[in-house]
């Protein structure tokens, strides 16, 4: 990702726990990521719907997803990463729950 979401490294580790998803789902340049994502994940089924759904429509599939997992990844990225790699950690994260996701 070629922006870096360096406010995540500010934050403590209780504060990253409770944070509201939504905060990083419409971070700065997530959309962005989120549809260049899921279009990578979709790019081998462009015949069927998913991949000819407009932009607006195919985050309107993928953020519950993101959303629902979120907690999970953020209690993750706590114990496995260090603050200044949280962003990679949790757009990582993202990435595969997408690729794994929208390939199903």
């Amino acid at each position: 990702m070629e922006y870096r979401t360096m406010w995540l490294a500010d934050l403590t580790d209780s504060e990253l726990r409770e944070l509201d998803p939504w905060r990083i789902l419409t971070a700065d340049k997530a959309r962005g990521f989120l549809i260049m994502a899921a279009r990578d994940a979709l790019g081998r089924y462009k015949k069927f719907g998913l991949a000819k759904m407009d932009n607006d429509e195919l985050l309107h599939e993928v953020y519950p997803i993101l959303y629902d997992a979120l907690p999970g990844i953020l209690a993750s990225c706590v114990d496995a990463t260090e603050p200044e790699n949280r962003d990679r950690f949790i757009y990582g994260s993202l990435r595969r729950l997408i690729r794994c996701r929208l390939a199903e």
